[in-house]
């Protein structure tokens, strides 16, 4: 290593891009509905649903987990009809019904709550509309770096 390079430390490894992800997409507006789906359509290895509403997104996350085929992510907009985004992250994480949740939202959530506040509500990110291209590729990514690592040490 060059002596006038700093040291950044180590890196984020990259993980196994062949490692399967099962995503649950809640969001309401049609548009975001296909632009999600259009990023997530064209990798085989990550299966997807989406729905519109909080309750029908419970329906669909207790069913995988009582068939043993859990969502391993929720990424779920906060203005939702009926149960919205932080109820439905409360619920997902009493209830373990998914491994990771994401909120995404065109409003400015961090500045009604701590990093601390969000993740005590169930949610381990928060992404802001509309540019979420990136930053949803982003979360499959850390979500098979999570996968990775629990098959390389499995608990007991």
């Amino acid at each position: 290593m060059d002596n006038n390079s700093p040291d950044l430390g180590p890196k984020s490894p990259e993980p196994d891009s062949t490692i399967p992800v099962k995503v649950l997409i809640v969001e309401d507006d049609p548009s975001f509905k296909l632009m999600i789906s259009a990023v997530f359509e064209n990798d085989p290895y990550i299966t997807f649903a989406v729905c519109t509403k909080g309750e029908k997104a419970l329906e669909l996350l207790r069913v995988a987990k009582k068939e043993k085929t859990p969502f391993d992510l929720v990424i779920s907009d906060l203005g939702l009809p009926g149960m919205n985004g932080f109820e439905l992250a409360r619920v997902v994480r009493e209830e373990l019904l998914a491994g990771r949740f994401t909120l995404f939202t065109g409003s400015d959530v961090l500045s009604n709550n701590t990093r601390e506040q969000l993740v005590e509500k169930g949610i381990d990110n928060v992404l802001k509309k509309p540019d979420l291209v990136v930053p949803f590729l982003n979360e499959i990514r850390q979500t098979r770096i999570l996968k990775q690592g629990q098959s390389e040490n499995p608990q007991t």
